[in-house]
This record gives structure tokens, C-alpha cells and sequence, in this order.
């Protein structure tokens, strides 16, 4: 009985350990993807100075172990960076012309996509609770919603009523402001992972220092 309790013990472990790391992979893969995607497309890339980004994700890629304020700044830090490139890629679109009704698509939503199958692919019994720190930037994000739909609803009654516009700008905050809470959602715990954090950091640093040696911004 003993024998066998260890047997499926194993084999739970291993299940876990094979999630673990596809979620591992997709979300790091997303990380290349959304690079890959800014860098070849036609546009430039709307960095001024793409040299600071690039140092922060150096920082990135050190291994503070006893230092807990600096992987909280380390997580923020590749949390920003990435949502620098989601941000570009969400002004480019791709349009479907196979199907009756054409429609055009955000590029971010490949890469958000991405960061989404491994958020909910990995083993979520391996991940830490909630920490103080994800609550706070947590209650921040339904703050700025609240804010957000709270204009909409005052402009929305003094002015479309009577001018026939108002809170069209709010729509695209919000739109914005929705992809960035689920790329905080999908990226924040994975971030915990130093692992993880040092193949975004390098995937960042090789993207960013690219951009500032090739010129590809605007």
C-alpha cells in the first residue's frame, strides 16, 4: 500500500512538474513572440531612448536571494518592460479577409493569448498565495477601473446627452487599461520566479539592446 501511495505520488509530481513547465515555456515563448512581432513589423518601434530599457532588463536578470524589496522592484520592473511591447504591438492590427465579415484584431491579443494558456495550463498548487504585494497592486487595478467608469458615466451624462460625444477616448482607457490588468493577472506570478524572470530578462535584454543598436524607433 505504502508502495503504491509513493507510486501515485510520483506520478502526481510529475504531472505537476510537466505543467509547471509548459506554463513555463508558453508564457517565456509569448515574451519572444511579442519581441519577434514588434521588431518585424514595418513600424518603429515607439521607444525614445531604448538604451534605459535594455539596462533594466541587465537588472533583471540578477539574483538577489536575501534581498525581497529588490525582486519586488525586479517583478515591477519586468512587468513594465513587458507591457512596453504589448503596448506597441496594441496599435497594430491584423485583418481577416477569408471570412464573410471582415473584422481587424490587435496584434497584443496573439501574445496575450499566449501569457493565458500559461497562466492556466502551470499547476496552480505549486504557486504561493496572494502576498501583500499583489493585493495592493491588485485593489490599485479595480481603483483605476472604478475612476475610468465613473468619468464615463458623469461625461456620458453632461455631454453626450446634449453634444452627442464625450467618453469615446474613455472607451480606449479602458480597453487599454483592461489588457494590462490581464497581462497583470497572466505575468505577475511567474514573475515571482527567479528562473523565469532571469529568460524574460534576457529575452528583454536582447530585444531592447537590437532595437537601440539597429535604430528601429521613432
Amino acid at each position: 500500500m505504502t508502495e503504491q501511495i509513493r507510486t501515485n505520488n510520483e506520478k502526481i509530481c510529475k504531472k505537476e512538474t510537466i505543467r509547471n513547465a509548459v506554463g513555463f515555456g508558453l508564457a517565456a515563448f509569448g515574451v519572444v513572440t511579442a519581441g519577434y512581432m514588434c521588431f518585424g513589423s514595418k513600424m518603429p518601434v515607439a521607444i525614445e531612448n531604448p538604451e534605459i530599457p535594455a539596462v533594466a532588463s541587465f537588472f533583471i536578470l540578477v539574483n538577489y536571494k536575501s534581498k525581497t524589496s529588490l525582486n519586488i522592484i525586479q517583478r515591477i520592473t519586468g512587468f513594465y518592460l513587458v507591457a512596453v511591447l504589448v503596448n506597441q504591438l496594441s496599435q497594430q492590427y491584423f485583418q481577416t479577409s477569408s471570412l464573410p465579415i471582415n473584422f481587424r484584431v490587435s496584434s497584443s491579443i496573439v501574445v496575450l493569448s499566449l501569457f493565458a494558456a500559461g497562466f492556466f495550463i502551470a499547476d496552480k498548487k505549486s504557486v504561493n498565495p496572494p502576498d501583500s504585494i499583489y493585493k495592493m497592486l491588485f485593489y490599485s487595478w479595480v481603483f483605476a477601473f472604478g475612476v475610468i467608469i465613473a468619468h464615463m458615466a458623469i461625461v456620458g451624462v453632461m455631454l453626450n446627452r446634449f453634444y452627442g460625444y464625450g467618453y469615446d477616448r474613455d472607451l480606449y482607457v479602458l480597453g487599454n487599461l483592461c489588457l494590462y490588468f490581464l497581462l497583470f493577472i497572466f505575468l505577475w506570478k511567474k514573475l515571482e520566479n527567479i528562473r523565469f524572470r532571469q529568460v524574460v530578462g534576457l529575452i528583454l535584454a536582447v530585444f531592447y539592446t537590437v532595437v537601440a543598436i539597429t535604430g528601429r524607433f521613432s
